[in-house]
Formats: C-alpha cells, structure tokens, sequence
C-alpha cells in the first residue's frame, strides 16, 4: 500500500467512514487480535522464538537429518550428493513461503518442490520417502507457526495466508471496523504487487471494489 495520498483525502472525509488499512494490519486483527502470546510471535527479538530464517535453528528443531541423492548419468556412471540439514530447512521455509503467497488451501508437493529448487536441491532425486516426510515437516511448521504454545515465529506473509483461507467478508467487518451501514467499496491501491492470495480475497469480495495499479511500478517480482 502507498497509505500516504489516501491518509491526505481521509482527513477531508468528515464523515469518518473511510479506513485506510494493509492487509498485514487487517490480518493481524482478524487472526491475533489482543492474543498477546500469538503477538509475541511476530516479534524477531522474543526470547525464545525460533526465526523462520534461522536454517540452523529450524533443522535442530524440526530433527531434519541429512539426506542423500544421487542418480545416473547419460554415460552411465553414477553421481552422489550429500544434502545438508540446514539446506534442507532453507528449502522447507521457501516452500511455506511459497504455500503463503499461492491461491492454495493446502500445502502440496509443489511448494516443497519449489523450496527445494530454490535451495539447489534436485527434487526429482530425492526418495518417496524422503520427500513425503519433508513434506510432513512443511505442514507441522505452518501448524506450529500459529501454534502460542510452539517457538516457531509467525511472518507476515503466514498471517495474510491464514486470514484468505478463512474467506473472509470484508463488508462485514472481518479485520475491518464494520460501520453502520456495512462497508461499501473496497478500494485497493498498487494492485501491481498483489500475490495471489491477496488477489484471491479480493476478487471474493461482493461488495463494489476499485482497484488501481501498474504494471510498470511493480517492485514485489517475488511474488
């Protein structure tokens, strides 16, 4: 959001009937709200909090063990590589990552694989049963992520994920202050850089929406 030029016409709106909100902060209000242990998750500098790019720390906690991968070549000789815990814990927190930012109601095969590409790991590789307990680690990290009695630190692209997956009616309220007639319009500024979980909650929304952006401001290529 650029929430400067659109703060500038609020204080003309002598009604008070516009909000101007991120959606990390509406998120955070409709997911945490006054729960101050989930808070406190989102804070880097809880004592305590396992960081979700701490690649060491998520391999020691998660028990992730090397693995290794190896194949044939086309001449017909074969090749073999150890893969490090820590890699492997990098490629876990790309693939939540990329769970987070997709359109996506669960966390598949393709986001792990995208996390291990991403870390330099050959997917195509790596054992059935390596990847399937890889997986299951990915899921149990975005369960914990939102877990007040787990150590795993809750990002903010996690918390706009969980708050698209509870399809959320923004003209009711859900993250927003809901006014007397309901809310509206949804207008949605720098559309350019929407992932498409945001893109998602967007589109669902019945009331009237203005959405403006372009192409050639778009600085979130990530996404």
């Amino acid at each position: 959001y650029s929430r400067g030029p659109v703060k500038k016409l609020c204080k003309f709106n002598k009604f008070g009937n516009v909000e101007v909100r991120t959606w990390d902060s509406v998120a955070y209000r409709a997911i945490i709200g006054k729960n101050e242990r989930l808070s406190k998750k989102m804070d880097s500098n809880t004592d305590g909090l396992i960081l979700n790019n701490n690649y060491a720390g998520l391999a020691e906690n998660y028990s992730l063990d090397s693995i290794s991968v190896g194949g044939t070549r086309e001449d017909g000789s074969t090749w073999s590589e150890n893969i490090e815990a820590r890699s492997l814990a990098y490629a876990l927190s790309v693939a939540l990552n990329q769970y987070a930012i997709s359109d996506d109601t669960e966390i598949r095969g393709r986001h792990l694989v995208a996390g291990l590409e991403r870390a330099g790991i050959p997917s195509s590789e790596i054992s059935k049963e390596d990847f399937a307990k890889l997986l299951s680690t990915t899921k149990q990290m975005w369960k914990d992520g939102f877990d007040e009695k787990k150590d795993l630190q809750l990002s903010r692209s996690w918390l706009v994920k969980a708050y698209g997956l509870t399809n959320p009616d923004m003209s009711t309220g859900h993250g927003m202050d809901k006014h007397m007639d309901g809310n509206d319009v949804l207008f949605f500024d720098e559309a350019q850089d929407a992932n498409s979980t945001i893109s998602k909650i967007v589109t669902a929304q019945k009331m009237q929406k203005v959405i403006v952006g372009d192409s050639n401001q778009a600085i979130m290529e990530f996404r």
